[in-house]
């Protein structure tokens, strides 16, 4: 496993190194040991797997707030898609600021996500699998989504927004503005 890029300094892309043979591949999605060398801290405590059947599935742009902010090691394990952070540190040069890179089965590389973004990722493909593990459990009372259209952060999706899958309650996603303005209270 290697670091492959670093996005804002601190979101660490990954790619791990692929055993393959007659068989097919093998490969560690994640080692504690060499998260520790990339810099990688967290203790992770949930893993999660969504799988969407369609392409153009949007899930976004969430996030947890206070004790229970989330880091994220993230994996695609079939298909591919567009991965999107947003940083949401205001004491940060690059808030505000949107990321994205893209993750696929035969990639294999995982991305890094510290507690303070907000993410999202559209698939690119149909049957598309992600799995992901998260440094606190999951806690609806403390979750925000900001819409993935959002005028001011003017994300590049790369696809017309009107293909898009969403849930009722990423359709429903505050505004950043909105959004800023309650973690500032």
């Amino acid at each position: 496993m290697k670091i492959k890029e670093k996005i804002f300094g601190d979101v660490i892309v990954l790619e791990q190194k692929v055993h393959r043979d007659n068989r097919g591949y093998f490969f560690e999605m994640s080692k504690s040991s060499l998260l520790k060398e990339a810099g990688i801290f967290e203790t992770f405590n949930q893993t999660n797997v969504s799988f969407s059947s369609a392409q153009y599935t949007l899930r976004g742009l969430h996030t947890q707030l206070g004790d229970h902010a989330q880091a994220k090691l993230l994996s695609v394990i079939n298909g591919s898609i567009l991965d999107v952070i947003v940083n949401i540190d205001r004491t940060s040069k690059h808030f505000g600021h949107w990321g994205a890179v893209q993750l696929k089965a035969n990639g294999p590389k995982s991305i890094y996500i510290p507690p303070h973004y907000l993410h999202g990722f559209a698939t690119l493909e149909p049957c598309s699998t992600v799995i992901y593990q998260c440094s606190a459990e999951y806690s609806p009372e403390h979750e925000k989504t900001v819409h993935f259209a959002d005028p001011q952060l003017q994300i590049g999706w790369g696809s017309d927004r009107d293909k898009f899958v969403l849930s009722e309650k990423d359709q429903k996603g505050i505004s950043f503005e909105q959004f800023v303005a309650h973690i500032s209270s």
